[in-house]
């Protein structure tokens, strides 16, 4: 399995900003392995993350509907995940 990483060195010094992976072709997710769960999870619905909301917005730029970005300490406030019976944040 290989991959191919962006942003971990600025993610690690800022300790917020997100870091990407892409995955090689034919090369399966490992989160798209089967496992077996009380109900059934979909997707990640959304994240909140603060830090300087205006420099996460510049880092990511594009689409960032599924991201509620705040000012304040520099971590991941929560995470939003899709089930079967609805949406489900974690804090």
């Amino acid at each position: 399995m290989t991959w191919r990483s962006a942003g971990l060195r600025e993610s690690f010094e800022s300790g917020y900003l997100p870091f990407f992976i892409a995955w090689d072709l034919g090369v399966e997710h490992p989160g798209r392995a089967l496992a077996q769960h009380k109900g059934s999870v979909h997707d990640v619905a959304g994240v909140e993350v603060s830090g300087d909301a205006a420099r996460v917005r510049s880092w990511l730029g594009g689409d960032l509907s599924s991201a509620r970005l705040t000012d304040g300490p520099p971590r991941i406030r929560a995470v939003a995940i899709t089930t079967d019976d609805g949406e489900i944040l974690l804090h």
